[in-house]
């Protein structure tokens, strides 16, 4: 018995069950005891005794393998190559029960086609997405469940349209993410987000908060936006905001900061 968020590799707890003679020892199996062993994992998972935290994608877990893993609740990947995204996709559109997702590409050079999910999962409640996309996948206006989106290292995309109107969306990181010199959130859009982290945004000159955009943000932090001079045009308007974090810009937009001290007594940075 393991304590709850204990982790454990698959290969050793195929070993525990080869132990308590649920499994076949590697070596000596038919290619329908590995068929009930994948059974009997993807029932554990299913029963919620077992969450796959992580799989290689070259691993023992290729994308053909995961599509049997229906049962899943959390999925991460490292060094995805564009050749698997289909292949992926096809796999995390049978994951009903996914709650995670977490994808990084292999290098810059990869650039990942994610349009081939039609249906992302409905209980799908977080999401990081880090490396480059062919374009951002149509499927990103469906997430109405999720809470926290982190987006990395794919400067040519601006992901607000997509995600402006998502119901529940909590939090959104967006790193190395935009190319842009003009970020605008628009009116009344992101109702619900409370946390927004804007980093390496190289380009970006000129931030805009919209009347009645993030009503009930509480926290804001911005890093490494070296072209930002300005503070965000429009910021008064966060009346909630508690916090704000500010690392590494320019001297001209500290210095403004520092002018406008008293309307941010209250904010940490």
């Amino acid at each position: 018995m393991f304590p709850e968020d204990y982790s454990i590799k698959h290969e050793r707890l195929i070993r525990l069950r080869v132990a308590e003679g649920f499994a076949t020892p590697k070596g000596r199996k038919t290619k329908e005891e590995e068929e009930v062993e994948d059974g009997c994992l993807n029932e554990l998972i299913g029963r919620n005794l077992v969450d796959v935290n992580s799989t290689e994608i070259d691993g023992q877990n290729n994308p053909k393998k995961l599509a049997e893993l229906t049962g899943l609740r959390k999925l991460g990947l490292t060094d995805l190559r564009a050749e698997h995204a289909t292949e992926l996709c096809c796999a995390v559109e049978k994951m009903v029960l996914l709650s995670t997702l977490k994808v990084r590409s292999t290098n810059e050079d990869e650039y990942l086609d994610l349009d081939h999910i039609r249906s992302p999962p409905r209980s799908l409640q977080r999401l990081c997405l880090a490396g480059h996309l062919i374009s951002l996948p149509q499927w990103f206006p469906q997430l109405e469940s999720v809470v926290k989106i982190s987006l990395k290292r794919d400067p040519d995309a601006n992901p607000l349209e997509a995600l402006q109107a998502l119901p529940n969306l909590i939090e959104l990181n967006l790193v190395d993410y935009y190319t842009g010199e003009k970020l605008e959130v628009q009116v009344e859009t992101f109702q619900k987000l409370k946390i927004l982290r804007i980093q390496q945004l190289d380009q970006l000159n000129l931030m805009i908060v919209e009347n009645g955009a993030m009503p009930v943000l509480k926290k804001l932090t911005m890093s490494k936006c070296e072209n930002l001079r300005l503070l965000p045009v429009g910021i008064e308007g966060l009346t909630k905001l508690e916090e704000l974090c500010v690392h590494d810009m320019h001297a001209e937009f500290m210095a403004q900061l520092r002018r406008e001290t008293e309307a941010f007594q209250e904010f940490s940075f």
